[in-house]
C-alpha cells in the first residue's frame, strides 16, 4: 500500500482508501512510558484482569497476552484493537501517547 499526501493511501488494484484520526477519551488514572506491552500489562493489572481473563476479554490467546508483556512479540492492529477495547481504552494510550 502506498500513501500519499492528504489521509489517503493507494490499496493493492488501484483503491483509493481515505483514512482519519479518531478521538477517544483517554484512561484518565494511566500514564505509561512509550512501551506499549509495558501499557497493556499495566492497564490490565490495575483493571484487576488476570492473563486468562484478559485473553479471554480480547478473544486472543492466552500465550499471545504473554508473550507481547515480556516483549516477545510485536502486536498487529487487529491484536491492538482487541486489547484496547478488551481493557476499554484507546489506542493511544495503549501506545503511551496519553
Amino acid at each position: 500500500m502506498q500513501k500519499s499526501s492528504g489521509g489517503e493511501a493507494q490499496a493493492p488494484g488501484g483503491v483509493l482508501l481515505k483514512f482519519s484520526t479518531l478521538s477517544i477519551p483517554r484512561h484518565p488514572q494511566i500514564t505509561c512510558p512509550a512501551k506499549p506491552t509495558y501499557c497493556i500489562q499495566k492497564i490490565r493489572l490495575a483493571k484487576g484482569y488476570s492473563t486468562r481473563v484478559f485473553a479471554y476479554r480480547a478473544d486472543i490467546a492466552h500465550s499471545t497476552v504473554e508473550k507481547l508483556e515480556a516483549g516477545e512479540m510485536n502486536p498487529s492492529l487487529i491484536i491492538l484493537l482487541k486489547l484496547a477495547e478488551a481493557l476499554e481504552t484507546d489506542l493511544n494510550t495503549l501506545a503511551g501517547k496519553k
